[in-house]
């Protein structure tokens, strides 16, 4: 697995699972594939076609990948935002 943080991309042996149970104060699933720093969003907006994304901070780095958030995991996200 990849990580994708301020300084780069690193390699991983962790599970995404394990690493979101290490890390859950800090880290929301927004997909089965991948979790985000709730720090790091900035809102949740909607797509043209009606799906939901997350919309990072300033200054956090993703390569251009859209943070799409899967249906099962919106209420979980928008909850853990207005908790920050």
């Amino acid at each position: 697995m990849s990580v994708d943080h301020d300084n780069g991309q690193d390699l991983i042996d962790d599970s995404l699972k394990s690493l979101a149970e290490e890390f859950a104060a800090q880290f929301v699933r927004v997909h089965r594939s991948a979790l985000v720093a709730v720090s790091r969003i900035e809102k949740i907006e909607k797509t043209a076609d009606g799906k939901s994304r997350v919309v990072l901070r300033e200054g956090s780095q993703v390569d251009d990948k859209e943070l799409i958030i899967s249906r099962r995991h919106v209420a979980e996200v928008r909850r853990r935002l207005k908790e920050s």
